[in-house]
């Protein structure tokens, strides 16, 4: 059930559940609208803040960092107002980037980055972001905060 003032809530026959912007990743209190795709997402909209995806599971409140081998990864500035450099030291060719917001949602993909690239996420508010790159030798992972 959406409220207007009060978050989600969610009966299962014995008790109710309050979902609210404090325990499921939702970025308002109010909800305008609520809509259930065919993978049972739940999408809500809610007045100042747009649309977001409902995690029933709670938020997050750390990201694994990881990093590849034998090769160091940069990305500055960090915290971030809008564009960021992708750096290699190594000069490995980065075959994909992938951001993800802090609800996990993949929001940005670029393939091939050059070495030194601005990245632009101008477009997409504040928060906590990952970066996931892939090259030659593996993976690496790092978290960007965008002020």
């Amino acid at each position: 059930i959406a409220t207007w003032e009060g978050g989600l809530v969610n009966f299962d026959g014995i008790d109710w559940t309050v979902y609210d912007h404090t325990n499921s990743g939702m970025p308002y209190i109010q909800i305008r609208s609520l809509a259930i795709d065919n993978n049972d997402t739940k999408w809500i909209g809610t007045p100042h803040k747009g649309l977001a995806v409902f995690n029933e599971n709670g938020i997050p409140l750390s990201i694994k960092e990881s990093t590849i081998p034998n090769v160091q990864f940069y990305i500055y500035p960090n915290p971030s107002k809008g564009y960021f450099t992708i750096e290699c030291t190594s000069k490995l060719k980065i075959y994909f980037l992938e951001i993800y917001n802090f609800q996990g949602s993949l929001i940005k993909t670029e393939s091939v980055i050059e070495n030194n690239e601005i990245i632009d996420i101008s477009d997409y508010p504040s928060g906590i972001y990952t970066i996931k790159i892939k090259t030659e030798h593996g993976i690496g992972i790092k978290k960007l905060i965008k002020h």
